[in-house]
C-alpha cells in the first residue's frame, strides 16, 4: 500500500498541487526525519514541535518569528529539511497551471484546483500501477473538500477528461482530508509545493536569493518524478477562408490595371471586354486597331481613383491618357468606381 500526501501552493498566475507519495511501511522512518529537522531548528531559537511551515519558515512568522530577518538560517532549516526528505524511499510529483493562458484558452475553464488536482491524481495513479499497488490519498484540509471527493469519484466512474483520460484505478476512494500540523507527511508535501512555486513562478530580485533557491530544488532531484506546468495554448484568430481583411484602402492587384504614362505592366479588368479571336486572312494588326478607343486630346480621357475621408467613399478624378476603372477591395466588399466615361 502506497500512501500520498497533497499540498497546494498558488500565486495570482500559476497554481500548483505537489504529492509526496510513499510506502505504508515508511510512515516511522518520514515522522522521524520530520522530527529531524524540527529539533535541528530549535538551535535558532524556534519552539520545540514547531510545525514545518514552509511560508512561515521562510518569512518568519508564527512559530517561526525567532527567524525573522535571518534569511540563511531559514534556507540552513529547510536544507536540513529536505535532505532528510531525499534519503527517503518516496516519490515526487508536481503539477501547476499558467492561469491567463487557460483563461485565453477557454471561455468558461474549471477551477484551477480542480484542474491541477486531475493532473496532480494521474501521476500519482501511474506510480501505483508501476508498483502494482493501490495509494491512499491525504490531502490538507479544504473549505471545499466535498466537492473535491465527489470529483475523485466521478473520476474512477466515468474517467479524467482531456490529457491522459483513465479511471485512476490504483487509486483509493474517498480521498482522506487531514490537519496539517498533526500530520508530517502534509507538512512535506507543503515543503515541495513551496519550493516548487518559488523555483518556477517567482522572480528573485536577489540573484543569490535565486542561486539558494535552485540549490534547495536540486536536493529533491534523486525523489523527483515530474514537475511540471500546463501551459495551455492560445487558439488562432478564426477568419472566413478565401477573404482577407484590410484595415486600408488597397486595390487588388489581380482586377486592377496598372495607369502610368508608361502603360507597363497592364493587366486586363474583369469586366473589360475582350478581343475576338483572329479570323482565316485577318491581320493581326487590324484586329488589335479595332479594340483601340479614339483619344480626343482636346478632351483628355481622365480615371477614376477612390479615396476614403472618415467613414465615406468619394471618388475624385485624375486625366490619365491610358483609362481604366480599377477596383478596389473595401473590408470584405469588392467595390467599383463606376463607368462615368462617355466616348
Amino acid at each position: 500500500m502506497l500512501i500520498s500526501f497533497l499540498d497546494e501552493s498558488y500565486t495570482q498566475n500559476r497554481y500548483y498541487i505537489a504529492a509526496f507519495t510513499i510506502e505504508s511501511k515508511d510512515l516511522a522512518i518520514l515522522n522521524a526525519a520530520v522530527a529531524d529537522a524540527a529539533r535541528y531548528a530549535e538551535g535558532f531559537g524556534v519552539p520545540p514541535g514547531a510545525e514545518l511551515h514552509a511560508h512561515e519558515i521562510m518569512s518568519g512568522r508564527g512559530s517561526w518569528k525567532a527567524l525573522r530577518g535571518q534569511q540563511r538560517s531559514a534556507i540552513a532549516i529547510y536544507q536540513q529539511a529536505l535532505t532528510n526528505i531525499a534519503k527517503l524511499s518516496g516519490i515526487v510529483c508536481v503539477r501547476g497551471v499558467d492561469i491567463p493562458r487557460l483563461r485565453a484558452r477557454y471561455r468558461y475553464p474549471d477551477p484551477p484546483h480542480r484542474i491541477v488536482l486531475q493532473h496532480v491524481l494521474e501521476e500519482v495513479s501511474a506510480c501505483g500501477r508501476q508498483r502494482g499497488e493501490h495509494v491512499r490519498v491525504v490531502a490538507d484540509e479544504l473549505p471545499d473538500q466535498e466537492s473535491h471527493m465527489t470529483q475523485v469519484e466521478t473520476y474512477r466512474q466515468l474517467g479524467t477528461i482531456a490529457g491522459r483520460p483513465t479511471r485512476l484505478a490504483h487509486i483509493e476512494t474517498p480521498i482522506t482530508f487531514a490537519c496539517s500540523t498533526t500530520t508530517p507527511g502534509l507538512q512535506v508535501a507543503d515543503l515541495i509545493a513551496y519550493l516548487y512555486r518559488r523555483y518556477d513562478g517567482h522572480v528573485e530580485k536577489d540573484p543569490r536569493t535565486r542561486a539558494e533557491v535552485e540549490k534547495l530544488w536540486q536536493t529533491l532531484a534523486p525523489v523527483t518524478r515530474v514537475a511540471r506546468v500546463w501551459t495551455p495554448q492560445a487558439l488562432k484568430p478564426r477568419t472566413r477562408r478565401g477573404l482577407r481583411r484590410t484595415t486600408f484602402w488597397k486595390p487588388a492587384r489581380r482586377d486592377c490595371k496598372d495607369i502610368s504614362p508608361t502603360g507597363e505592366k497592364e493587366a486586363r479588368n474583369p469586366g473589360e471586354e475582350r478581343l475576338p479571336r483572329r479570323r482565316d486572312g485577318e491581320d493581326a494588326d487590324a484586329r488589335e486597331g479595332a479594340h483601340d478607343r479614339p483619344v480626343d486630346t482636346d478632351e483628355p480621357q481622365i480615371a477614376p481613383y477612390m479615396t476614403a475621408r472618415a467613414s465615406r467613399v468619394e471618388v475624385s478624378w485624375k486625366p490619365s491618357p491610358n483609362w481604366t476603372v480599377p477596383m478596389f477591395r473595401l473590408g470584405y466588399v469588392l467595390v467599383s468606381a463606376p463607368d462615368c466615361m462617355a466616348e
